[in-house]
């Protein structure tokens, strides 16, 4: 999962150089009560030549927040910004949901720039709330404070993956044409019924169809959409690996039937066949040739669920007896983030930040 959403859009084209920054976000919320308006006003929001930022929270099918922002200069006089990073800081959407809650009219602040770009950081978006249920520990501003070391991505995903909980887990960033969201909405609120979800317009290409990110296998084609809607989809899954790996695969399925494609932080759940279709091996091999690197693992190689290697993992991780024991699998995931350095990278990362700031 991307800690921020990426700048939509510049102000000049890429050739005549990078945008100036600015010390403020100027970040408007836009309570919605369905995900048709909310698909709306993220389109509109995008044909804004002013905005540059754009992304959303869908608490709930009733409930939908659409975040627009700008870059400003100064501060209107007397406004105090609202800050993300500090431990005694509100998690971002918990600071959205609470103001937006019992309001219709759009809610205007103003964010610091690092604190905006990495605001999903403490909390890991809200997937950090889970480890609250699955340590049965109150989730309130106190543990916040108190585990606020662990609550920061870098240690909080370290943490699932070596715990192995991660298969526990959807956790999926796909693609979706705007023509085709409302129905792929529709379909993940019955399927998964996930909340929240997260939404960010995606750019697939720039001024030429050729100049794609890779989100689309025909990216060479002119019919290629120029936007398409990502879903994040993070949450708890079954508990039977073989209905997990079911979803998973379902959710694939449905985003390649509806002309979109899946981002590869996440597990595949493909089989090479159904990867290749969906990913433009041709133009693929021919980078990995023209620059020699064709002897190298494939990116499906890389992404792929090693069912293999998954159960060797499984004989290593801990001792049998404690392997899939609550709290024990979890508390060996963050052992093993604190041993591996992230709670010290954390730390300094956070100490150099406070410096560079002040």
């Amino acid at each position: 999962m991307a800690t921020s959403c990426a700048l939509l859009r510049r102000k000049s084209p890429i050739s005549s150089g990078l945008q100036d920054a600015t010390q403020h976000v100027q970040l408007t919320h836009y309570p919605l009560r369905s995900f048709t308006e909310a698909s709306l006003k993220l389109q509109e929001q995008v044909a804004d030549a002013s905005v540059e930022f754009v992304d959303g929270i869908i608490f709930s099918p009733s409930k939908i927040v659409i975040c627009a922002g700008r870059l400003v200069d100064a501060l209107p006089s007397g406004t105090k910004p609202r800050r993300y990073l500090e431990r005694g800081d509100p998690w971002f959407y918990l600071d959205v949901e609470k103001r937006v809650t019992d309001s219709s009219l759009p809610i205007v602040d103003y964010v610091p720039l690092t604190d905006y770009l990495f605001r999903w950081d403490r909390g890991g978006f809200w997937v950090a709330r889970y480890a609250y249920r699955y340590f049965l520990t109150p989730f309130n501003r106190v543990t916040r404070y108190a585990l606020d070391t662990f609550m920061h991505a870098r240690v909080m995903y370290h943490a699932l993956h070596k715990s192995g909980l991660s298969d526990t887990y959807i956790i999926q960033d796909v693609g979706v044409p705007f023509d085709a969201v409302e129905t792929f909405y529709e379909w993940l609120h019955e399927t998964l019924h996930i909340y929240p979800l997260w939404v960010c317009p995606i750019r697939i290409r720039r001024s030429s169809p050729d100049a794609a990110h890779g989100l689309h296998a025909d990216f060479a084609e002119a019919s290629t959409p120029e936007l398409m809607l990502n879903f994040g989809v993070w949450g708890p899954g079954p508990k039977d690996y073989d209905e997990l790996v079911r979803l998973n695969r379902l959710i694939e399925n449905k985003v390649h039937e509806l002309g979109g494609n899946k981002t590869l932080y996440a597990q595949a759940y493909y089989t090479e066949e159904e990867f290749w279709a969906n990913y433009n091996k041709p133009a693929y091999d021919a980078v990995r040739t023209k620059y020699h690197a064709d002897h190298l693992p494939s990116v499906y190689d890389k992404v792929k669920v090693d069912e293999v290697a998954k159960k060797a993992r499984e004989q290593t991780r801990m001792p049998s007896i404690l392997h899939d024991k609550r709290p024990f699998q979890g508390l060996y995931g963050v052992y093993k983030a604190w041993r591996g350095g992230d709670y010290l990278l954390q730390k300094k990362a956070s100490t150099k930040e406070s410096q560079q700031i002040s």
